[in-house]
């Protein structure tokens, strides 16, 4: 088990910044945390379209050993994770079983993560 230090935590947030400026987002108020996250994650991101605030989080225990390039595709996943945000909550909001639309966010995130 690795723990992310202050550091990590600093690649992380300038990999996030870079993605979303690549990818050429806009009018997210951006902001970080540094905390321990559940389910075997090593990254997230939660985001509210009303008010277009978004967090992405980096977690403290890994399960794998923690290197730049790692924090690199997480910061990157997480960018393509906000890009489909607004197709995930237009689902969320038809009440589709919450299952099947994590389940399709986390797929489509996975492809574009190594498609971009």
């Amino acid at each position: 088990m690795s723990r992310t230090t202050k550091k990590h935590f600093k690649i992380f947030k300038g990999f996030v910044k870079h993605y979303y400026k690549k990818y050429r987002l806009s009018g997210w108020h951006i902001y970080f945390s540094h905390v321990k996250i559940s389910g075997g994650h090593h990254a997230n991101m939660w985001g509210d379209m009303e008010t277009k605030a978004v967090t992405f989080r980096l977690g403290k225990k890994w399960s794998t050993k923690i290197t730049k390039e790692k924090l690199r595709k997480a910061a990157k996943h997480e960018v393509v994770h906000l890009i489909i945000w607004p197709l995930f909550c237009g689902g969320w909001n038809r009440f589709i079983r919450e299952k099947e639309l994590l389940a399709l966010d986390e797929t489509t995130a996975q492809h574009l993560s190594e498609l971009l």
